[in-house]
């Protein structure tokens, strides 16, 4: 019998984890640790700030640490992308020494996206995220600091599980998002590659490195990857204008330093150069995927959401002729975030 804390527990990915480990038997004690979390049968939830609380006194006696509070999504507020990601992770690294074994859900963003990549990357390449993308850095330096942690308590077991974009039915990362073509813009020339992993695959392999003899890293992601034709053909909806990447990054940029966007210019590389990845190591270890690449986004992204209302589509088409196209649709792509935050919020 275990006993495991998931810290992050009030993120997408840490509430799938959740309920993954209290359906197994092999949890003698579950705790679950964020800002948000809820009170539930079986486990010992504890809404705290988990960037700056002690938290000692919730992992005493815990064998298994599985931190997945890292922040994937793009966020304006730097101070904010440091406590949901480096500041998390020394705070519980400091009260982590009892554990015997330590999981950390990363990204394979942190990997970059270069021209040069390999297709696809396998866990010994380097990390090369790109300058300005800070969920990427951020990640890389997460996992450097872990690194060094273990270098000083040998004695616990550390596997990293870099996760490709994170698709679920409710809501799916940002780069997810952005990947299978929202907003509607894309740069001319580019030709994405879409690589994504369901979020019940994600907690399957979190399941396996709690109680397998898992160490090191592993990549998650669905098998193979969706080319530009393979994408149109699975979401015949969406409404896509190419224009100028210079043009683009300036829309973006105006749009983030205004705090009104959610798309720094610095991800454009991720949605022009290779990142794919190879998933052969951890499906080695008896992993398997239940969720394949376009099965994930089939259910996760209905062409529903691609599908613009009609005067949008009108708006977006006749503005691509003007310098403010990727404005138009941005704006329009974030107006129906929004929407959605305060639907959710609401209900």
């Amino acid at each position: 019998m275990t006993s495991v804390a998931v810290i992050g527990g009030d993120t997408r990915v840490g509430e799938r984890i959740v309920a993954t480990l209290r359906e197994d038997p092999r949890v003698a004690r579950l705790v679950v640790l964020g800002a948000q979390v809820e009170a539930q049968a079986d486990v010992e939830a504890h809404a705290v700030d988990i960037a700056a609380t002690d938290l000692k006194a919730y992992l005493d006696g815990i064998d298994v640490i599985v931190e997945c509070a890292t922040r994937i999504d793009p966020m304006p507020e730097r101070d904010l992308v440091d406590r949901m990601t480096v500041m998390t992770a020394d705070n519980v690294l400091r009260a982590a020494a009892s554990a015997r074994r330590y999981v950390l859900v990363s990204t394979t963003a942190v990997y970059g996206a270069w021209a040069n990549n390999a297709v696809p990357l396998n866990e010994d390449a380097l990390l090369r995220p790109n300058a300005g993308f800070d969920p990427a850095t951020r990640a890389a330096e997460v996992e450097r600091r872990v690194r060094e942690w273990n270098v000083d308590h040998p004695d616990c077991d550390v596997v990293v599980l870099r996760a490709a974009p994170v698709v679920a039915t409710d809501s799916s990362d940002l780069m997810a998002v952005l990947l299978a073509g929202r907003p509607p813009v894309v740069a001319r020339g580019a030709h994405p590659v879409v690589q994504v992993v369901h979020v019940d695959d994600v907690a399957s392999a979190v399941g396996l490195a709690v109680f397998g003899s898992l160490t090191g890293v592993f990549n998650v992601a669905a098998d193979d990857a969706l080319d530009e034709d393979d994408l149109a053909a699975l979401l015949p909806g969406r409404t896509q204008v190419r224009l100028p990447e210079e043009l683009i990054a300036r829309g973006l940029d105006a749009l983030w330093q205004s705090g009104a966007g959610d798309v720094p210019a610095a991800a454009l590389a991720y949605l022009r150069e290779p990142w794919t990845v190879a998933n052969e190591k951890l499906r080695a270890a008896g992993w398997e995927p239940e969720y394949a690449n376009a099965e994930a986004i089939a259910v996760c992204m209905p062409e529903a959401a691609y599908a613009l209302p009609p005067e949008a589509k009108r708006a977006l088409l006749a503005a691509a002729a003007t310098a403010g196209a990727v404005v138009v649709a941005t704006a329009l792509f974030v107006n129906r975030r929004r929407k959605r935050r305060r639907a959710r919020r609401n209900r």
